[in-house]
């Protein structure tokens, strides 16, 4: 399903909306059955004691990562990001439910009822994981059209990620397909080749196929358009495999896309209510986050003075906008004759130009907090792609095709890249990292940057992607 051009899987969907029902009944069930008291009989009682602890727990499970595809593969996994979302539900419920009634005592059995839901919601899981009825309804059963190098990428992308939403049914050599057999490189599994002499809405309609994925690699090779067709008109959903790619792993592939693909395919939305609302958005949380940490980053700013040789903000050159320098400012966390040499380089894993205070900052982030101050001026935006230096782009434009599309949007403290990848430190991590960035360019809305932030603070917390 599409929600302002960001896909989410069905999957996920129906899991949210099942949980949001078990937390909001265990919520309103602790009031009634519990305390025997008159929880959720009026919009008020309802809102603060039912609608806010419900939300809360959500969002805590939503930043403990309970919602990524990993909470699924691993029991341990799964119950380790309840835990976190019972404990950050449980202290957020504590926080903003007193402040909303204004009670000044805590709803202990608020967050008993939190700890609740999360065991009976976790359980819940490990029931539905194991039950083949249950993921057959969330699955979609796909066919690859094609057993080539495409087909190969497909698996090489998918497979390591593969989750409920996504069933690869085979890979299917269709008819007179010349193209090369890759199971003899071992990239596709032998018993998922598959071949058929019959029509292929028969095919999909026998194996209960939802979707196919065409996969040629030459585009000499003829397409069936009328057998797809008749997929279609059979409720068989057709797309072509960099469509496919790019819902699936919230990527675009720039080695299999092209100029033809990018021009028609839906997407790159701009308009004057858009950007305003982006830019007022900026401009309000920017502010407000100015305000609420300047005691932290005078803190901060003090900490680095002191900790070594040097000014404590960090002046740097980056491109912005449609390709224009700006100046960009951080909390210095290398030493001031990091660059003596005069060459410009990436920060290395346990890079010894990191004084003892800057590695904690960039563990944090809390390096990038006078970013606000970019963000404010209209240089950044606070979602965007990550803004690089001058000396890197011109390199990087001649290596990575659709590099200087990124500038088509203003650059941001943070970005789905940053959320979906590590550290970028060689082209081909900076070519993986484009990839997360044209989807951001071509998909970018205020929706997917309120997922980015939420995103945000749990790789600041788990200190993930840090150099």
């Amino acid at each position: 399903m599409s929600i302002f051009g960001h896909h989410i899987a069905r999957g996920t969907i129906i899991l949210t909306l099942i949980e949001a029902l078990i937390f909001g009944s265990v919520f309103l069930i602790s009031g009634y059955l519990i305390l025997g008291g008159t929880r959720g009989e009026t919009i008020v009682a309802f809102v603060t004691d039912v609608v806010l602890p419900t939300g809360l727990v959500m969002v805590c499970l939503l930043l403990a990562g309970g919602y990524k595809l990993e909470a699924w593969k691993s029991p341990r996994t799964m119950a380790r990001r309840f835990a976190g979302g019972a404990i950050g539900g449980s202290a957020a419920i504590v926080l903003f439910h007193d402040i909303m009634t204004g009670a000044g005592t805590v709803s202990y059995n608020l967050v008993l009822a939190a700890i609740a839901g999360c065991l009976i919601a976790c359980l819940g899981r490990w029931i539905s994981g194991r039950s083949r009825r249950v993921l057959n309804y969330i699955e979609r059963r796909v066919l690859i059209l094609g057993t080539g190098q495409q087909a190969a990428t497909l698996w090489t992308l998918l497979n390591p990620e593969r989750s409920h939403a996504v069933n690869i049914v085979g890979f299917l050599r269709y008819g007179h397909e010349l193209e090369t057999d890759w199971q003899a490189d071992h990239r596709l599994p032998a018993d998922q080749i598959v071949q058929t002499e019959g029509l292929l809405a028969d095919y999909a309609a026998a194996n209960k196929i939802d979707e196919i994925i065409v996969a040629f690699d030459s585009a000499g090779l003829a397409l069936p358009e009328r057998e797809l067709l008749d997929c279609r008109l059979r409720g068989v959903q057709v797309h072509d495999s960099i469509s496919f790619i790019e819902r699936e792993t919230g990527r675009i592939g720039v080695d299999e896309t092209n100029l033809r693909w990018l021009v028609f395919s839906p997407g790159f939305r701009r308009g004057r209510m858009r950007a305003a609302a982006k830019r007022l958005s900026d401009i309000l949380i920017s502010s407000i986050l100015l305000v609420l940490l300047a005691p932290v980053m005078l803190m901060t700013a003090l900490v680095v003075r002191w900790d070594s040789p040097g000014p404590a903000l960090f002046c740097q050159t980056r491109v912005g906008l449609s390709g224009r320098p700006f100046t960009m400012y951080k909390f210095r966390s290398m030493r001031q004759d990091a660059e003596a040499d005069g060459k410009a380089r990436w920060a290395q894993a346990n890079d010894s130009r990191i004084t003892k205070v800057g590695r904690f900052l960039r563990l944090t982030r809390l390096d990038e907090l006078p970013q606000l101050y970019n963000v404010l001026r209209g240089d950044m935006s606070l979602v965007g792609p990550r803004p690089e230096r001058p000396e890197f782009v011109e390199g990087l434009a001649r290596e990575i095709p659709f590099y200087n599309e990124r500038h088509s949007v203003r650059p941001g403290i943070t970005g789905w890249a940053q959320t979906s990848f590590a550290y970028a430190a060689t082209v081909e991590d900076t070519k993986t990292k484009l990839e997360y960035d044209l989807y951001y360019v071509k998909n970018h809305s205020l929706f997917l940057d309120f997922l980015v932030l939420i995103q945000t603070f749990r790789v600041a917390m788990r200190g993930d992607g840090a150099r």
